[in-house]
């Protein structure tokens, strides 16, 4: 497909280093390239809106804690990018896509997360 709203294809990789109780992990996630269905375009101009392919990093940083519980430090978008740039109609001009599904708007964001399992 790869029309707006329907990449062709993502990509996430993710790696991960652990010792003993501690482990970081660096991953990726990766969106291809969209364009306008030619078929929908209302004018000649349309049909060259596009959005380029997207690429997003993230690290977790966790380990365990005891009696059964974990904690986990995260950043989520580490270079703080906004995805589906959308090179418009008109020369040089560019909007944010709407799929508010397929892309982060938010940029860099920091989370902790606390487990204990009973």
């Amino acid at each position: 497909m790869g029309f707006l709203g329907i990449p062709p294809w993502r990509l996430n990789n993710q790696v991960s280093f652990g010792m003993a109780d501690h482990d970081v992990t660096l991953s990726s996630r990766t969106i291809a390239r969209q364009w306008i269905d030619p078929e929908t375009a209302s004018s000649d101009f349309q049909r060259g809106v596009k959005i380029g392919s997207y690429t997003e990093y993230d690290a977790v940083y966790g380990v365990t804690l005891p009696w059964n519980g974990s904690l986990q430090l995260g950043v989520n978008n580490i270079l703080d990018t906004i995805g589906g740039v959308v090179s418009d109609e008109s020369p040089g001009s560019e909007t944010i896509a709407r799929e508010t599904g397929t892309y982060s708007y938010i940029g860099r964001s920091y989370y902790a997360r606390i487990t204990q399992k009973f």
